[in-house]
């Protein structure tokens, strides 16, 4: 078994995986990593990786110094199956060379378009021959409406969660519509532009929190995301949802939970295989306690 570790800039993820089966994935603080000490004391691992887009912590040093089983750190000398033409290798962020890599296990002999939804949105290509050429970075969700309110006298920094019209007619859907569907329609550039090129482009997804590109308030959210289907068959084949955090009433978590089924089935109806995670567990603990906790 292995433990693969991927520490972004805001959380990270740690995950088992056995003959390349994912068994057990969790999200903690990219400062230290909960949940590390039960999973090895659960799972005979032999070896490990990490890759991070930060300076580890001295926490996370120690923890990692402290491993009964060998780990590589992930950097730009660490042998691939893939051939990186990056003109500066040693700054590129190992999320992405990781992302690369994994694409080229999942669909060899293509030339695919890896998209990561994460802090940043990156873009990154690798063709038939297993070249990885390099790609684009733009800001994330949560960076977008942050900037408009930090770099403007009267924005306000509005939450993702809410209206989300074509036409804003106030500042704050306006706002909203602004940075998700901006979003939305920067990717279908991104996939229409290098299928002009390469028609038989891949598209592989990889969003962290998918949901939180439009997040799951109106039932016509699965339909959004699917248009990207119709205009680019082949752009999603997998998706995942998850519980809501917090332990708000149990009214509040079943139409979150209605919600959930209504995007599935739409999902689902399309083809896309639909996963489901469930939130409050083990190494979520401070995405738990910020939220509505009154139902306890």
């Amino acid at each position: 078994m292995n433990l693969i570790i991927d520490i972004g800039n805001s959380v990270a993820k740690t995950a088992i995986f056995n003959e390349g089966e994912l068994l057990e994935v969790h999200h903690s603080s990219n400062q230290s990593l909960e949940g590390l000490s039960m999973l090895i004391h659960k799972y005979s691992i032999e070896k490990g990786i990490i890759a991070s887009v930060i300076t580890l912590s001295d926490t996370i040093r120690k923890q990692l110094e402290e491993l009964p089983f060998p780990i590589i750190e992930m950097n730009h000398q660490t042998p691939v199956p893939i051939t990186n033409l990056y003109e500066t290798p040693q700054t590129l962020g190992m999320d992405r060379l990781a992302a690369a890599v994994g694409a080229n296990e999942l669909k060899p002999e293509n030339d695919i378009l890896i998209i990561d939804a994460g802090t940043c949105i990156t873009y990154d290509f690798l063709d038939k021959e297993g070249n990885y050429h390099g790609g684009s970075i733009s800001p994330g969700m949560k960076m977008r409406f942050k900037a408009l309110h930090i770099f403007t006298d009267k924005l306000p920094e509005i939450s993702p969660e809410g209206d989300n019209p074509v036409y804003g007619q106030t500042t704050e859907t306006a706002i909203r519509s602004g940075v998700i569907h901006g979003i939305e329609y920067e990717i279908s550039g991104y996939i229409g532009q290098l299928q002009k090129n390469y028609p038989e482009l891949w598209n592989r997804a990889m969003i962290d929190n998918l949901y939180s590109i439009g997040r799951l308030t109106d039932e016509e959210y699965a339909d959004r995301w699917l248009s990207l289907t119709k205009d680019f068959p082949g752009a999603m084949d997998g998706a995942w949802v998850q519980t809501a955090y917090g332990y708000p009433p149990l009214e509040a978590h079943r139409a979150y939970a209605r919600l959930l089924g209504v995007a599935t089935e739409k999902f689902r109806r399309a083809g896309v295989r639909v996963s489901l995670q469930i939130s409050n567990t083990v190494g979520h603990g401070l995405y738990v306690s910020a939220r509505d906790c009154s139902g306890l």
